[in-house]
Order: C-alpha cells, then structure tokens, then sequence
C-alpha cells in the first residue's frame, strides 16, 4: 500500500502552486455522514441581483449547483430553460436554469492570489419533492418516477430546505453535464469544473479532502499545479471516463466572455477491472468468495452515506454478486492491488428495474473513499488520484 501524505502537505502544496483553500464542513444528520460548504451566489434578478450566503451540501456524485429558490419570486431572472433532478435518494428537484457568480466567503488565499469567482449556470429550485428511496425515471417514460427495485410507478410528497437539516441546496461537483429538460443543449456543468484558474501554472481541476469526524478540517483545493501533481505523484491513478462529446463551454465572464472548452466526463468518472471480496450470504455457507468483475464504473460520491451495488450487465446484483443482507466487509480491489473501497461494512444492493435498457452497472463508492483518501480530480490531464489518509 502507498504510503499516506497528510491534509498539511496537501495545503503547503496548494499554498505553493498559489491554489485557493476552501473548508468543508461535518454534518451529521441522523445516522449519516454529510459534508457541507458554504457558498455565496449572486443571480441576476434574483434576490434582487444581491448575493445569497448558505451552506450547501458538497455532493461530488451530484450533478449541478442546486439552489433553493422555493417561493421567491422568479419573474426578473432570465431562465435558460427547465431543469430537474431526481437523486437515488428520492429528492426531486425542479426549477430552472440561470447564470450565476458563485464565490466562497471562507477561502484562505495564498499571497497574491485573486479569490476565485466563477462564472456557472445554476439550479434555481421552485419545487422540491420526496419520492420513496431508489425511485428513477422511467425509461419508457421519462415524465413517469418508478421504484428502480419493482418498475412500478411512485407517488412522491412535498419536502422543503433545509435538507439534513443545515444545508439549503445540492452543491453538486460531478463532471457529468446536466440538459434542459426535453433539449438537447447543455445549460449546467458542475461549478467546480469550469473554474479557469487565473494563476500561472494552475490548471483545471480540484483536490478534495473531507473532514473525518465533528470538529475535523476538511478542504477544497481550486486547481491543479507541479506541487500538488508531484505530491499525488505515488498515489492510485485512475483516467476517467469522458463524457460525449467529451467538452463543453464554460465562460471566463459569462455571459460576455469568450468561452473556453473543458472537459467532462461521464457519471461514473471512472472505470476498472476489479476483484470483489465478499462473504457469503446467509443462504450459503461461511466462505469467503471472491468475484472478478471486468470494467466496472466507479462513482466517487460524498453524497452518499454507503457504498451502494448498482446492478447491470456487467455488474449482476443476485447469489453470485454482493448483496444487502452480506455479512462480514466488503473490499473493492483493481486488479493492481489498489483499494477503492476497503473494509466496508455498510454497503447495499440497488438492482436495475427490467423496464428499460440494461446498462453496465456500477459502484458507488459512497463517503467512504473520501474518509479513506484524499482525493485530486485533474480535469486538465483527465486522471483521478487516490493518495491515502
């Protein structure tokens, strides 16, 4: 196993590259793990183009910047279009898209670096519903939300913000782009990876290291620079997956600014070979079995509490696969030896619902990556780093 490297080394790297330092924050929210950062926002026509101040969850699984806007009056913001969300938890969000400036109000700020101000199209949430846990869209019908365990359709009910009881909206830092509904046209990427660093030698990317406990430091690195590449240098190194076309526009002063490409990637942001160890369940005997399973997605996800087993067909959840009611740890292994989830003994089963196509499947790796690695995503390079705690 490499060796660990220390959050004090990632922020003497950081302060060396000139790359500014954002704390996240523990939230604990009944029985789970969240990760919260506080965020200002400034929509022009919203609040009356004054920048709003909240602490939002920090979901790299999420995609899009989802603001609560539930109430407020809408009529001077110039939509972009409609945009929704459904999460594997059941929140629904509907609203629309606009063009904001988001800046963090807590960075610490290397000497001579300018606070970073980034230019993205948000989430404006008009309203939020509850559907049960493991809805989905429908396939066949995308107006139609179905439980992903039974193919039958839901109802959902009205929910309202704070979510996990602090935080007002869905800071999602997934590289997966997010359409306007029923288009075609991109209107939202993650905020995180359209900041275009002004600092010489910085390039596009972040580094991610959550705090571990109540009362923990937690950090966000803004972009990628020789210091911190050298210092990731010995760690796991996983390409991600691009998206298609593979970039998309982002706007240096939008929305007067000349765009510039970055990259993205698919929802699973990357993909390996790996070896499943998992102990039987309870209608087998006590053994050990370990499964090889070949190019399995991987999504990284500080939004969710566990590891959660997306089934498909690559990935079959059944007998022959891990399952909900395993006992013992689950240990996630590429076929190089390298951990992406070790020793979890909170994981679950999602199966894919046999009403539309079947899809590869994939693992959600849950917090629990983040509590066991810092985590460097360069966007610029197209490579994940995984350097141990």
């Amino acid at each position: 196993m490499a060796s660990g490297i220390s959050i004090e080394q990632i922020l003497e790297a950081a302060t060396l590259d000139g790359a500014p330092q954002i704390p996240l924050t523990f939230i604990t929210f009944k029985t789970m793990t969240k990760i919260g950062i506080n965020v200002s926002v400034t929509v022009p026509g919203w609040n009356n183009g004054q920048p709003v101040s909240a602490v939002y969850e920090f979901d790299t699984g999420g995609k899009g910047f989802w603001l609560n806007s539930v109430g407020v009056d809408m009529t001077n913001v110039k939509s972009l279009g409609a945009v929704e969300t459904l999460y594997t938890s059941g929140y629904f969000y509907s609203g629309v898209a606009a063009t904001a400036t988001i800046t963090f109000p807590n960075v610490t700020l290397p000497s001579g670096t300018p606070s970073p101000s980034i230019h993205a199209n948000v989430g404006l949430v008009t309203e939020f519903l509850k559907y049960p846990q493991g809805s989905m869209f429908n396939p066949k019908d995308p107006q139609q939300v179905i439980s992903r365990m039974t193919g039958k359709p839901v109802k959902s009910k009205p929910d309202s913000f704070p979510i996990f009881g602090q935080c007002f909206g869905d800071f999602g830092a997934s590289l997966c782009p997010t359409t306007v509904s029923g288009g075609n046209t991109v209107v939202m990427l993650g905020a995180l990876s359209q900041y275009l660093p002004p600092v010489p030698g910085l390039d596009t990317g972040f580094v991610v290291s959550v705090p571990q406990s109540e009362g923990d430091a937690g950090w966000l690195i803004l972009g990628i620079g020789n210091h911190l590449r050298t210092l990731f240098g010995s760690a796991n190194t996983l390409p991600m997956n691009p998206a298609s076309p593979g970039s998309f526009p982002a706007w240096n002063t939008a929305p007067f600014g000349t765009p510039t490409m970055v990259n993205t990637f698919s929802e699973q942001a990357i993909n390996a070979t790996v070896a499943v160890t998992q102990p039987t369940c309870n209608d087998a005997p006590a053994q050990t079995v370990t499964h090889t399973l070949q190019n399995v997605g991987m999504c990284l996800d500080t939004g969710c509490p566990h590891v959660v087993m997306h089934g498909g067909t690559v990935l079959t959840v059944g007998n022959n696969q891990p399952i909900n009611y395993g006992t013992g740890t689950l240990n996630i292994m590429t076929t190089t030896g390298d951990g992406i989830v070790t020793g979890s003994k909170d994981y679950s089963a999602m199966p894919t619902s046999d009403v539309g196509p079947a899809i590869p499947g994939y693992v959600n790796t849950g917090v629990q990556n983040f509590i066991n690695f810092h985590v460097m995503y360069d966007i610029t390079q197209s490579n994940l780093y995984l350097a141990h705690r």
